[in-house]
């Protein structure tokens, strides 16, 4: 199941403040995204519990959803929002952007 595999591939344990530098520039993790998100498997959400579980608030809440949409937009060139701006995968979108320019906010980040 490539969901699956795709979120165990992420259970890897992080440091709690992880941060990469690249040419004296350095940048501090902002949070953990689940994409590719099927609900329907029953152990789908148990993974994600799992997930949860270990990395508390650094997961965002909203998860990205399995959208024929989001995949059909790359090979017209297109994002989902030029793509197909209704679709529940955009909506996604829209609803993580959110997440993050509030938790920019509320952390102090530009």
């Amino acid at each position: 199941m490539a969901e699956l595999r795709e979120i165990s591939g992420s259970a890897v344990p992080l440091p709690h403040q992880q941060k990469w530098g690249r040419a004296g520039a350095q940048a501090t993790l902002l949070g953990l995204v689940l994409t590719q998100v099927d609900r329907r498997p029953k152990v789908t959400g148990e993974v994600i519990d799992l997930i949860r579980g270990h990395y508390g608030d650094r997961v965002f809440k909203t998860e990205i959803p399995i959208n024929v949409r989001l995949s059909e937009a790359p090979s017209f060139g297109r994002t989902i929002f030029g793509h197909d701006p209704s679709s529940s995968g955009a909506d996604a979108y829209r609803r993580l952007a959110a997440e993050v320019l509030q938790k920019c906010r509320r952390d102090g980040k530009k």
